[in-house]
């Protein structure tokens, strides 16, 4: 059941694939493929009886709720099935899981026939953090207005979390609450504190083992499928890819010091595709790279340490074996020299002058000059028979 970027589009990509030889041969049904009954705290005006604290949802009620019948259904269907293990996969549900005394009942009575195992994946806690921070700060998801506020950098992020201010929907509070934001808790401790009064048998499966191939561990060492272990149909499906943030917080940052005149004419979504086209294309920026503001070396610090106490509390035989600690110390190394702890510096950049009469004068003449053609679809004429 998750967390996020902790390798589960991977296995949910695995698990499509090689669904039919998990049932036929280790006797495991994977359910409710790509069901997600929760949406948390029922954003976009859908009701999520299961994902808004404010509901108390009567039996009516469920049965008006789309995401969790559609659960509900395919439990149903795996009861029909002569199969006595079933796995589900949903990597947000927990996180999203209003946790209420009522909601708590509302699950328990839908798996009540069930002999639940909770399995969570590890990652690093220092690697996990700058993915999920790519994840909730996409640029094609926070809409196209001008508020500087949705999309921070790296370093302003990490400090909005650590001082539990992120208003973001999907901030680390409040999906995992105070100490994972303030990174004194892995986010699956935080998950396992939730479920433990309710579901005791949790798995930790580790994606660093097996030398990173998280596939591999988890149906070897984490469920014991046998036979998809040795014979697993190998998915071509990558990581979700990184977006660069950089040319969107620079027009962001453009725009708050006055640079952008004619912000009505033109989206923030399109100054940040022009500002990487200057970048890649103007004779005068093209071979610079943007300068940056890292975390301090103090914050980096205390991170490492907090990491590996994470990982010593979760992992204590994996963190005292040669891949642990010193694995972990390496990997924090690669990050630093990567850069990714790291965010623009939108200071120096507008203090650049090429970059001062892209956004204050090619940029504004492009958008008076903007105008929107509607060119008629081309109706093909028919071929006579």
């Amino acid at each position: 059941l998750g967390v996020q970027k902790s390798g589960t589009t991977t296995l949910r990509s695995s698990l499509d694939k090689n669904r039919g030889q998990l049932r036929q041969f280790d006797g495991i049904d994977y359910i409710c493929a790509h069901k997600f009954p929760i949406k948390i705290d029922g954003l976009d005006g859908e009701r999520s009886c299961l994902g808004n604290p404010m509901l108390q949802c009567s039996p009516d009620d469920l049965r008006k709720d789309e995401r969790f019948m559609q659960f509900r259904s395919c439990l149903m269907n795996y009861r029909n099935s002569t199969s006595t293990k079933a796995l589900f996969h949903n990597e947000v549900f927990i996180s999203n899981f209003s946790a209420t005394k009522h909601s708590w009942q509302i699950l328990r009575n839908e798996l009540q026939d069930f002999d639940v195992s909770i399995i969570l994946t590890y990652r690093r806690y220092f690697e996990w953090l700058p993915s999920y921070y790519a994840q909730v700060h996409n640029p094609r998801a926070i809409g196209n207005d001008w508020d500087k506020s949705k999309l921070p950098t790296f370093p302003e992020w990490f400090q909005l979390s650590a001082d539990c201010t992120d208003q973001n929907a999907f901030s680390i509070q409040r999906r995992w609450g105070d100490e994972t934001s303030r990174s004194e808790m892995h986010p699956i401790e935080s998950e396992i504190s939730r479920m433990k009064l309710h579901y005791q048998n949790t798995r930790i499966h580790n994606m660093h083992a097996f030398s990173g191939d998280l596939v591999s561990s988890f149906y070897c060492n984490t469920i014991d499928a046998d036979y998809t272990c040795e014979h697993q149909v190998k998915s071509n499906e990558h990581a979700n890819p990184m977006r660069n943030k950089d040319y969107h917080i620079l027009a962001l940052a453009a725009y708050e010091k006055g640079l952008i005149k004619n912000s009505d004419r033109l989206k923030r979504s399109e100054v940040g595709k022009l500002a990487e086209k200057f970048h890649r294309t103007s004779a005068k920026v093209r071979d610079s790279k943007f300068p940056t503001i890292c975390l301090s070396p103090q914050q980096q610090e205390e991170l490492l340490n907090r990491s590996l106490e994470m990982e010593k509390r979760l992992l204590p035989e994996w963190f005292a074996s040669p891949d642990g600690e010193a694995a972990h110390r390496s990997k924090f190394s690669q990050y630093i020299e990567q850069g990714k702890f790291c965010g623009i510096d939108t200071a120096r950049v507008l203090e650049e002058e090429e970059w001062i009469n892209f956004f204050a004068k090619t940029l504004n003449l492009m958008a008076k000059k903007k105008v929107r053609v509607n060119v008629p679809k081309r109706v093909r004429k028919k071929k006579p028979h």
